[in-house]
């Protein structure tokens, strides 16, 4: 955990109920998703997340075309609900950097309709690099994750500038 003690350790020190300590957990997580916002991030962020969203899928194919345990693992992924992914990528305000269909915003980069392979989404949001707050096991499981990445890829791609009119004038 990023924001200082985990639940656990907050439990063996204070003797609280590590359920509240994983709401507060929550709690400063959201706050920070909510700041990042604000602040806009973008630039070097943006680029370094798109090499981290590319990078996985070059790398889970062989030269032959076969896939690699990496590829493998992704093929393994949970069954994902976009409905309920759609819930979670609100309530957990992934909206607010990446906007409500994952196309990206100021401060988060494009995640649909095309998402890293399963097993790279959830190692890259339990272990972000930049300003992106970790989103750990106790914030969402694996069940939460598969179906957020669901709703990531039940997205429709963006309309094309060219059928924009107020942009092709």
């Amino acid at each position: 955990m990023r924001f200082g003690y985990s639940a656990d350790r907050l439990h063996q020190g204070y003797g609280g109920p590590p359920k509240l300590y994983a709401k507060a957990e929550r709690v400063a997580l959201h706050l920070k998703v909510m700041l990042m916002a604000q602040l806009r991030l973008t630039g070097a962020i943006a680029v370094t997340i798109l090499i981290a969203v590319t990078a996985p899928a070059v790398i889970a194919q062989t030269p032959s075309g076969q896939t690699t345990p990496a590829g493998q693992a992704a093929a393994a992924a949970p069954a994902g609900d976009a409905e309920k992914g759609k819930v979670l990528f609100v309530k957990n305000g992934c909206y607010q950097c990446h906007n409500y269909e994952g196309h990206g915003g100021a401060a988060g980069a494009r995640l649909a309709p095309n998402p890293l392979p399963f097993r790279g989404f959830v190692n890259y949001v339990r272990s972000p690099r930049g300003d992106m707050p970790p989103y750990t096991a106790r914030v969402m499981s694996e069940q939460d994750l598969a179906d957020v990445h669901a709703y990531l890829r039940s997205r429709p791609r963006p309309a094309p500038v060219s059928s924009i009119p107020l942009l092709t004038r």
